[in-house]
């Protein structure tokens, strides 16, 4: 059996169809979100006469000696998919050792592709735009952003300490990057502090204890134990609303009901999925890719 070469790069995302396929690929990350499944995009696998193909999506489920590989084909055109291209599908699969395959189209299937998958390992899906959903109830939902203008540390320890200071934990040094994880879930903790900062800026007080190894280094290059933290943080709240997209993913043997936006919050950029079937809903927040570092 033909084993997978090493993935390449994803391609730019303005290769016509990425964004369909990035959709795909992420409703499939949400269905085969457990142990075992391992998922590739844009994967090249050599077939029998040694050449590379390249399948969009490949699911790799490891059981027990148990492998199994499905590949995923996206096409994202403006007419139904034919037959022609279901089987030329199902030639790439069965020439690259492929188990399964999953051809997903934008736009349906005609009916001599569906009558011939069902003669085959080839599965017909539709992934296809839709207005409303009962269960989402709303077309929009809304994030908060609490945006910090400035955190005061006051430190108190058992010995004088001569300015200006450095704290350090267990994990090393202190940062405001610290400090404002530590305000985020003491204002999140308090239902009277999280409803502070909406209609103008804030400040409050938080008290902290951190752990028996925090300590300070004065500018005399003194240590000292401390006692405890008074953080002083002033702030903003803002509400951002973020529009839902909706998708229907649909096949002969049912049907996802798939609600996706943008995500904006807390340092996090990316997408957040719901998939709703008959037995549950499932979240899944994919993280936005990070830039490359130019060289």
């Amino acid at each position: 059996m033909a084993k997978p070469a090493a993935p390449k790069p994803d391609p730019a995302p303005d290769r016509p169809g990425q964004a369909f396929q990035n959709l795909v690929a992420m409703i499939e990350r949400a269905i085969a979100g457990k142990d075992g499944v391992k998922m590739e995009t844009n994967v090249f696998v050599k077939d029998a006469d040694g050449d590379a193909r390249e399948h969009d999506i490949l699911l790799t489920h490891t059981e027990g000696l148990r492998v199994t590989r499905t590949a995923v084909e996206c096409k994202d055109h403006g007419r139904k998919i034919g037959k022609p291209e279901m089987e030329a599908f199902r030639s790439k699969c069965q020439d690259t050792g492929i188990h399964k395959g999953v051809l997903v189209s934008s736009s349906g299937f005609a009916k001599s592709a569906l009558r011939a998958s069902k003669r085959t390992n080839i599965q017909c899906l539709e992934l296809a735009k839709v207005e409303s959903f009962p269960w989402v109830g709303v077309s929009a939902f809304y994030v908060s952003q609490r945006d910090y203008s400035n955190i005061n540390v006051q430190v108190f320890a058992k010995t004088p300490i001569a300015e200006p200071f450095r704290l350090f934990g267990v994990n090393g040094e202190l940062t405001m990057e610290t400090f404002k994880n530590v305000c985020q879930q003491a204002i999140a903790e308090s239902a009277e502090l999280s409803a502070l900062g909406r209609d103008e800026p804030v400040t409050v007080t938080i008290h902290w204890t951190p752990s028996d190894e925090a300590y300070v280094i004065d500018a005399n290059d003194e240590r000292h134990e401390i006692d405890y933290l008074v953080l002083i943080p002033t702030f903003t709240v803002t509400d951002t609303a973020q529009d839902f997209e909706l998708h229907s993913y649909s096949g002969d043997t049912g049907t996802l009901e798939v609600a996706m936006t943008d995500i904006s919050a807390g340092g996090l950029n990316g997408k957040l999925m719901m998939v709703r079937d008959d037995e549950s809903i499932r979240l899944l927040i994919q993280p936005a890719p990070k830039p490359e570092k130019k060289r």
